[in-house]
């Protein structure tokens, strides 16, 4: 029996629910009930599980936990957790801006050769790097895992100091082929959640992060003796894989050497990471895109406006310098809608109430840069709002809340992700500006498989919700307007 079943059954002797009175409850057969509690069927029918569980009369946090053990077991451990480990990642973003603290570069190195304790190492690692932001010509080549803290918080320093200290770094990511254990899933998003927030803190092209495919724990532990690598401009630091052994070199020979090293490994590697660069290059990204994808998803604080028609928007509230990016923002979204209303291509988005309620009453579209366009009037924000609606009832949107006392989704990001191909991130705060796509295949396709899964998970309202509260929204709009017209 699993975790689930035999807390059903405990649930069900609680409540003095018998299955038969369930069956007519919930629609399940009788038969089916006994089954599950039995743990030899887990029913991927969730309205039929929820009505369930609403019979057993359990209180607030007993269905949660009822309902989590219920997710687990359908799904199986390794999926949950590597779900988990997505949500962790995206509420991570919202930690990012609070990365404040800058390092005061006093490290001393000492006149060393080689080095066999991890705290000497580690030491090692931080002083030549931060002594390398200081130099007017510095720069930082690095092949090297994101388990180490001492490397990645080397870097948060070093892009407090100097945003423009050009860093090459390659890392190694779980063969694709072998991606069907969720294991090595998790190890790879887990890895990216090390990395975007210092490629948001970099603010520019300064940071560029490669990537390969191998078996990381037998690549690192049997194939190198020596297998991680830093180089700057004056020195050589080749680490062992449990970070406790290093050899430091400065021979300009040496220095050569292990250059070309790098060079030779980053020409095998792929960039993991595109920046976007200003509004033109995001707008030519978006038009970029096929279009034909089957269903694009988006998680935000605010639904997906992009595919609405709303071209004749552009022109009366954005006021960009560049007449190229109104063009190419024009004809983004006339191709968008084109492609919605002679295709089965069908939008979902995840939003937050606040979120959807900000766009409503203040005209604040969280999925444009602010400096790109003014607040909408309230005319336009029922326009809006009312299109979304419309697109919802040709079943060519679906729309869903999270719960803000479960996800504490991050006010600062909007994601998208475009069928298995591509995810973008665009991530917005008062001390940082970043928007990037992601360039890697199977770490897309974990993003994508998360958000299929998420409508069917406790923080999720149903779409009969997500409606009821847009239909609210704009009650509470039209009549806010017939009353100042009244008075």
């Amino acid at each position: 029996m699993s975790e689930f079943s035999e807390h059903l059954e405990k649930c069900m002797i609680n409540s003095g629910m018998t299955e038969n009175q369930l069956a007519k409850i919930s629609g399940f057969k009788r038969s089916y009930i006994a089954l599950m509690k039995n743990g030899q069927r887990v029913s991927p029918d969730t309205k039929k599980m929820v009505k369930l569980f609403e019979a057993l009369n359990l209180s607030p946090y007993e269905y949660d936990e009822l309902w989590r053990k219920y997710i687990r077991a359908r799904l199986g451990d390794d999926i949950y957790e590597r779900n988990m480990a997505v949500l962790d990642f995206i509420e991570s973003f919202g930690n990012i801006s609070n990365i404040s603290m800058e390092s005061s570069f006093d490290f001393k190195i000492s006149d060393v050769k080689t080095v066999e304790n991890r705290i000497d190492v580690e030491y090692l690692m931080k002083a030549i790097m931060e002594r390398e932001c200081e130099k007017k010509d510095g720069y930082i080549h690095a092949i090297m895992q994101a388990d180490s803290v001492v490397f990645i918080n080397s870097l948060h320093s070093i892009y407090k100091k100097n945003k423009n200290l050009p860093i090459e770094h390659i890392v190694c990511l779980e063969n694709s082929g072998i991606l069907e254990n969720e294991k090595n899933q998790l190890y790879n998003i887990q890895l990216l959640k090390k990395l975007i927030p210092i490629a948001i803190l970099s603010n520019s092209n300064s940071y560029q992060i490669y990537y390969y495919y191998d078996r990381v724990s037998s690549h690192l532990n049997m194939s190198s003796i020596m297998p991680y690598l830093i180089i700057t401009s004056s020195c050589v630091l080749c680490i062992s894989a449990s970070v406790d052994r290093c050899i430091m070199l400065t021979e300009k020979e040496m220095h050569t050497l292990y250059e070309n090293i790098f060079r030779d490994q980053k020409r095998k590697c792929r960039s993991l990471l595109r920046k976007i660069e200003g509004g033109v290059d995001m707008v030519e990204y978006y038009n970029s895109l096929s279009g034909k994808e089957e269903t694009v998803y988006s998680i935000a604080q605010q639904p997906c406006i992009g595919v609405l028609r709303l071209e004749h928007l552009v022109k009366k509230y954005f006021h960009h310098d560049n007449e190229k990016v109104i063009f190419l923002l024009e004809k983004f979204l006339r191709k968008n809608q084109e492609v919605r209303e002679n295709s089965d291509v069908k939008n979902i988005s995840y939003c937050t109430k606040s979120g959807l309620r900000r766009l409503a009453l203040e005209g604040v579209v969280d999925e444009l840069p602010r400096e790109m366009y003014r607040d909408l009037e309230v005319g336009d924000r029922i326009f809006v709002l009312k299109m979304l609606q419309s697109m919802i009832q040709k079943k060519k949107y679906e729309l869903y809340l999270l719960d803000e006392q479960e996800i504490n989704f991050p006010k600062e990001l909007y994601v998208n992700v475009y069928g298995f191909t591509d995810a973008s991130f665009m991530y917005i705060s008062d001390k940082e500006k970043a928007r990037f796509v992601l360039n890697e295949g199977s770490l897309t396709k974990i993003l994508y498989d998360f958000l299929v899964e998420l409508c069917k998970t406790p923080p999720v309202s149903s779409k009969e919700a997500a409606e009821a509260f847009l239909t609210e929204l704009i009650w509470e709009l039209e009549n806010n307007v017939k009353d100042n017209v009244t008075k």
